[in-house]
């Protein structure tokens, strides 16, 4: 499906697909684009800015890929109660090292 979104998009062009990533309907919440305007998880209802947003109020990243990994958990939440303790745990041991840092330095 991406592929042919691509082809069809940008006709003539090399697609330069290094990885594409499916998510299991099984695993993860399908929110559609109604449910997230209307929780408000990108943008305001009122003003449509960012500031505000469920991901302005919980985006503390300070990269790109983290930016987008946020934006895509967010967008795509997990079913499964082991996955999401397995998240946090991974989350709470990025924290704890990123705190040893600034503390050694």
């Amino acid at each position: 499906m991406v592929v042919c979104y691509a082809s069809a998009t940008q006709p003539g062009k090399t697609l330069l697909l290094s990885r594409v990533r499916v998510h299991d309907r099984r695993s993860h919440l399908v929110l559609d684009d109604i449910s997230l305007r209307n929780l408000e998880v990108f943008r305001t209802l009122r003003d449509q800015q960012r500031k505000g947003s469920v991901l302005w109020a919980i985006d503390e990243t300070v990269t790109a890929i983290g930016a987008r990994t946020l934006r895509e958990w967010v967008s795509a939440p997990l079913l499964s109660i082991p996955a999401i303790v397995q998240r946090q745990q991974a989350i709470e041991a990025l924290i704890v090292k990123s705190a040893n840092d600034v503390a050694v330095t």
